[in-house]
């Protein structure tokens, strides 16, 4: 092969093997969203918060909010805590919020 196929064979490689590798890398926080609405206050007044990693949670319109600075975030699916949580206390006092 002649130098320069070798060389222009192999940015084309390495381009491939770069988009590839950034294409197929997880992105972080992929269990979270950011809620637009937030979680009233008069809920959070009234509603004993479930503590997990050191942060409040409240069961709000069927998802576990918790606050993250001036953004509510929530999982798109239920940790084993709280799913363990709600069936321990199926009637709890945190209870259930719907709008």
């Amino acid at each position: 092969m002649k130098p320069i196929i070798k060389k222009a064979l192999f940015s084309t490689v390495l381009s491939a093997g770069i988009a590839a590798a950034i294409c197929l890398t997880p992105s972080t926080a992929s269990a979270q969203e950011v809620w637009v609405g937030g979680v009233p206050s008069v809920y959070i007044a009234s509603r004993e918060p479930v503590y997990w990693n050191g942060r409040p949670h409240y069961w709000y319109n069927g998802y576990w909010m918790y606050r993250d600075g001036p953004a509510w975030r929530y999982y798109r699916t239920e940790p084993g805590y709280f799913r363990d949580w709600r069936g321990r206390y199926p009637g709890g006092r945190w209870g259930y919020w719907r709008r």
